[in-house]
């Protein structure tokens, strides 16, 4: 299963570290004011993807002694 990646409706090409914590991209959003909404439910503008490299500690910078033996 790990070797798979992870694709949901919140997570695109995500996975499974050894030690069972998901990798993934993240991303920040701005909530717009009350007039830029051109439909409904259009409330957040994107405005930038972190890689999941870049938002997530490495294992081995991890200090969790329960992933040390991964």
């Amino acid at each position: 299963m790990r070797e798979m990646p992870v694709n949901d409706f919140i997570t695109k090409n995500g996975r499974i570290r050894q030690g069972g914590g998901l990798v993934r991209d993240m991303y920040r959003f701005r909530v717009k004011s009350s007039e830029e909404p051109k439909y409904k439910f259009d409330y957040y503008q994107l405005l930038a993807t972190i890689p999941g490299e870049k938002a997530f500690r490495t294992m081995e910078e991890g200090r969790c002694p329960l992933l040390r033996k991964f």
